[in-house]
Formats: structure tokens, sequence, C-alpha cells
């Protein structure tokens, strides 16, 4: 059985964040209330996570239409989210939906190799 896929969107606006979780999700796909983080790494930042879990099956052109259907409310034509500045169109938020898939998925594949070699322990 395949798991959900999970996209994590650290926004650096509030008003962002917002317009993702008040909106209606289509089937398929859930969106989290917005958590406040303070990152002391640098550079230094505050910014409001949303995560956005994807059921398996469900196509990324619906994910991509949903995502730009709530950020077209902020009216803004950029943002910064996950430390990138996002051009928000349909190619800059498919680059960082395929990116953030990417980053799931070679987490995943990490997670499997580590449950085969029990006895390592990563540092």
């Amino acid at each position: 059985m395949k798991t959900p896929s999970v996209i994590r969107l650290n926004c650096s606006e509030p008003e962002l964040a917002k317009f993702l979780s008040d909106s209606e999700p289509p089937t398929g796909i859930t969106v989290s209330k917005p958590n406040v983080f303070i990152q002391a790494s640098a550079p230094a930042q505050m910014f409001w996570q949303v995560i956005i879990s994807i059921a398996p099956g469900i196509p990324s052109g619906l994910i991509v239409a949903f995502i730009l259907h709530c950020l077209d409310k902020s009216g803004k034509k950029s943002a910064r989210i996950n430390r990138e500045e996002v051009i928000l169109d349909k190619r800059g938020v498919v680059r960082l939906i395929h990116k953030e898939l990417a980053k799931q998925d070679a987490r995943d594949a990490q997670r499997r190799k580590d449950k085969k070699q029990p006895g390592k322990q990563r540092s």
C-alpha cells in the first residue's frame, strides 16, 4: 500500500499560508493549519509552514491547480517559499511541487535503505 505524499511549504508571509489552509482542497488532498517556526540558522527567519498531504493517485496537475488557485488570492507575482523566491505562475509552482516530491522520494529511499541495515546508525 502506497503512503500519501507530503509537501511542506514554508511561507515567509502569513497571508499565503492562511490562503492555503483556509481553502477547500479537492478530494484526496488535505491541508494543515499554519504552524509558526523561527529558524535560527543563517539567515535567521520566521516562517509559516503548511503541510499538504496528497493521497496516492492524485495527479500533480490537480495539486498545482489547487495551490495556484489559493495563491492567486494574494495578488502577488512571487513569494519566498522554502527559502526560494517562487514565481507564482504555473511553471514556478510545478517546479516547486516536483522539487518537494523529489526530496520526499529521496528521504523515503534513505529510510528503506536504513531499515535493510538495522545495525547501521546514521550520524
